[in-house]
Order: C-alpha cells, then structure tokens, then sequence
C-alpha cells in the first residue's frame, strides 16, 4: 500500500471510529478514484454508509468488497448480509 493511500484510509477509519460517517465516506469516495478497485475502501465505505443509514448504497459498496477481494472476506460479506437484511426490513 503506497503512503497516499496509507494515509487516506487511516483518515477515513478514524472519522468512522468517531461517529464521522459522513467525513469516512467523503474520504473513501475521493480514495476510490485513484484506487477504484480497492475491497478495503469499498469496504469501509459500505459499513460508513450503513451507519449512516444509506442502506443501499452500503449494500452496492460491500458488494463491490466482496467482487473486488483477491480472497473472500468474511467480514465484508458480514456487512453484506446485515446491510441486505436491513434493507429487506426497510
């Protein structure tokens, strides 16, 4: 991981860890266009926007951290099942 994106997404996970959706997502969102492919981001998008209540556009991002990962994360597919149970709820 090279220092640019190093420090974006350490930027971003600490907006999330202090309840800062909004800033991680606008962080993950800028980071993606350099690293359009990168699960990590999508990931940490997918739980930003789930908290924020943006329920489909979380499950679009985990979805695209579970087809981007080089190895299934059970994590991101986590995520994934709590974000389409909630949407299935709404």
């Amino acid at each position: 991981m090279d220092s640019i994106k190093r420090c974006r997404t350490a930027e971003a996970l600490s907006a999330y860890a202090a309840g800062r959706y909004s800033a991680a997502e606008t962080v993950c969102v800028r980071t993606l266009m350099d690293y359009p492919n990168d699960p990590d981001l999508f990931h940490l998008l997918g739980v930003a926007l789930l908290a924020h209540g943006s329920i489909t556009a979380a499950i679009e991002a985990l979805e695209a951290a579970c087809v981007h990962a080089p190895v299934p994360s059970p994590e991101a597919y986590n995520n994934l099942g709590i974000a389409l149970r909630k949407g299935a709820a709404a």
